[in-house]
């Protein structure tokens, strides 16, 4: 069989490697940007950030046109300033300080607090508490109940409890203690944690109405109340953090379309030094300024 010579006509795309790199960097979050773009400038002495005054969206919608991003243009930067953040023991230790406590009983408060869990409760006994403290031979076990007790009464409520269910009747308590509540519906209220929690969980009402004897007006001011209370006392001391959620993109409403551009002003800018790109160009040794092009 004889060889021969056939022409093919095809089509392909051949990618450089500058826009290979336009590609995976076009693919990008705006968090992962921002993080590339930080290890780029670990590892290149070459680049520097772009600094840049501008601290406001650009706005381009006509008055009256209705924006899906907030325009922080016109705000005090100051006032975005985050207080320190207050710790469930740093919030009960000032309390403590205000209190005129000998040195003892001083010390075996701050022990106590020192053994709260992050929902504010007290999971060990008074017993294994004072075991483990290092000058349990200094106090006996009344001084231990009588710094629990006044632990019981500090901001917020229900703090220092065993578990949930200690931790509602000590809300309840402070309530009453407050005169926030009326004494009849307090009982009421008590009687319903202490026996009858489980029948207000399944919302079988009906049972605790024949349970505790009264009227369906009587059982909604016990719901009531106890809606008012909080399970964790302290929950608004969580150390949870939120994670913000950066715009890439605004929604625009302008005469009755919506449309959406992209944010520019998301992420850092870089660009070359320079002082660096300069030497580079004057250099006259070869070597070195191979070094710095590559």
């Amino acid at each position: 069989m004889a060889a021969s010579l056939n022409l093919v006509p095809s089509q392909h795309l051949t990618l450089t490697p500058q826009m290979r790199q336009t590609l995976q960097v076009l693919q990008l979050s705006t968090l992962e940007l921002s993080q590339k773009i930080s290890d780029a400038l670990e590892d290149n002495p070459l680049l520097e950030i772009c600094e840049s005054s501008e601290e406001t969206f650009e706005n381009n919608a006509s008055e009256g046109d209705q924006e899906l991003y907030w325009n922080a243009e016109g705000d005090d930067p100051e006032e975005w300033e985050t207080p320190a953040e207050k710790t469930l023991s740093s919030h009960l230790l000032e309390q403590a300080g205000c209190l005129p406590l000998s040195e003892k009983d001083s010390g075996l408060l701050r022990w106590l607090i020192g053994c709260l869990d992050n929902d504010g409760f007290l999971p060990e006994s008074l017993e294994e508490i004072a075991q483990s403290a290092p000058f349990q031979e200094e106090a006996d076990p009344e001084d231990w109940r009588i710094a629990l007790s006044l632990l019981q009464s500090f901001d917020p409520p229900g703090i220092g409890a065993k578990d949930v269910s200690d931790s509602l009747l000590l809300q309840l308590k402070h309530l009453l203690n407050r005169k926030l509540l009326a004494p009849e519906l307090a009982k009421l209220t008590e009687e319903t944690l202490r026996d009858h929690l489980t029948l207000v969980a399944k919302h079988r009402y009906d049972e605790l109405k024949n349970k505790l004897g009264c009227s369906s007006e009587e059982i909604k001011s016990v719901l009531e109340v106890i809606g008012r209370l909080t399970p964790r006392p302290a929950a608004e001391f969580s150390a949870d953090k939120i994670n913000f959620v950066i715009p890439e993109v605004a929604v625009t409403k302008i005469q009755g379309r919506w449309t959406v551009r992209l944010i520019s002003r998301s992420g850092s800018k870089i660009r070359l030094n320079d002082s660096y790109a300069q030497a580079v160009v004057q250099s006259k040794d070869k070597e070195t300024m191979q070094l710095w092009k590559g």
